[in-house]
C-alpha cells in the first residue's frame, strides 16, 4: 500500500472534489464496517442487495419529478424495505423469494422510467460510482449519515447483539425487536443512498457484506471482527480509490476488486 500511496501526485488534494470524496469515503467505510457485522451475521445480505438495486429506480424518478435524487432514492428504497418485509409475511414465502421479486420489478420500475423520461443524465455514474460525481453537499450528507448511524451503534450496542445472536430470547426479555428492525432497515437504506455517489449501486452491497466475510477467516470475536471490518473497509477504500483515480476506472468496482482480491487472501491464510 506505501509503494501505492508515493505514486501518487499529491496535487490531485488541490482539487475539492478529491477531498469531498476522500472525507465521504472514509465515512461511509467506517460505517459500512460497522454495519457489515449485524448485515452478515444476521442473513440480510441478499436484502442489501434488493435495497440497493432499487435505488436506480429512486435516482430515475428524482431526475424524471426535477428534484433532489437523494431525496427520491431513500424514500423509494425505505418503501422497497418495508414492502420486501410485508411481503414475506403476509404472503407466507421465504425472505428471498420476495427479494428476488421486489429486485425484478424495481430494476423494471428503473428502466421503464429512464426511457419514459427520455432521461440523458449519466446513469453509469450512478451504476459504478464516480470520483468527480461527490459535492461538497454529499460530503456533508454523508457526514450526517455516519453521526446518526454511529450515535445508533453507540447508544444500543447491548440491544442489537443481543438482538443479532438470539432474536427469540430478546423479544422474552422485553426488546422491541420489530421497531429495532425498523430502525435498523432505515439506517442500512441511508449508509446505501450515501454509497451510491461514490461507490456504486450496483457496487454498494459488497461493500456491505466483505469485511465481515473477511473478517470470520480471523476471528469469531465480535468486538475484534467489527474493528477488522473497519480497517478493512478503510484499506479498501483508499487503495481502490487511488488506482481508480491513476487508470482513470469505475471507483466502486476498483475497491469491491481490492476487496475481494483481500478477502481471497483470508481464505487462502485460513485454509492454510
Amino acid at each position: 500500500m506505501t509503494k501505492i500511496v508515493r505514486h501518487v501526485n499529491m496535487e490531485i488534494l488541490h482539487y475539492s472534489f478529491i477531498k469531498y470524496s476522500i472525507i465521504s469515503g472514509i465515512f461511509i467505510a467506517i460505517i459500512s464496517g460497522v454495519y457489515s457485522f449485524f448485515i452478515v451475521m444476521r442473513k440480510l445480505s441478499f436484502l442489501s442487495v434488493g435495497i440497493s438495486h432499487s435505488a436506480l429506480a429512486g435516482v430515475a424518478l428524482g431526475y424524471l419529478l426535477g428534484i433532489n435524487p437523494y431525496l427520491t432514492t431513500f424514500i423509494f428504497c425505505i418503501i422497497t424495505g418495508f414492502l420486501i418485509g410485508k411481503l414475506t409475511k403476509m404472503g407466507n414465502i421465504e425472505y428471498d423469494t420476495s427479494i428476488g421479486i421486489f429486485f425484478a420489478f424495481t430494476m423494471a420500475v428503473a428502466i421503464f422510467l429512464i426511457f419514459f423520461g427520455n432521461i440523458k443524465v449519466n446513469i453509469v455514474s450512478y451504476l459504478f460510482g464516480s470520483i468527480i460525481g461527490v459535492s461538497k453537499f454529499d460530503m456533508f450528507f454523508t457526514l450526517s449519515i455516519f453521526i446518526f448511524s454511529l450515535l445508533f451503534y453507540i447508544l444500543f450496542f447491548k440491544e442489537l447483539i443481543f438482538i443479532t445472536f438470539d432474536e427469540e430470547v430478546a423479544k422474552v426479555s422485553g426488546i422491541n425487536v420489530g421497531l429495532f428492525d425498523s430502525i435498523f432497515l432505515i439506517i442500512l437504506t441511508i449508509i446505501i443512498v450515501a454509497c451510491i455517489k461514490l461507490v456504486g449501486i450496483i457496487m454498494t452491497s459488497a461493500f456491505l457484506i466483505l469485511p465481515t466475510s473477511f473478517a470470520l477467516n480471523f476471528s469469531k470475536d465480535y468486538k475484534f471482527i467489527i474493528v477488522l471490518n473497519i480497517l478493512f473497509s478503510i484499506v479498501s477504500f483508499i487503495i481502490g480509490f487511488i488506482l481508480s483515480f491513476n487508470f482513470d476506472i469505475p471507483v466502486g468496482a476498483t475497491i469491491v476488486i481490492v476487496s475481494t482480491i483481500l478477502y481471497f487472501f483470508s481464505m487462502v491464510k485460513n485454509v492454510a
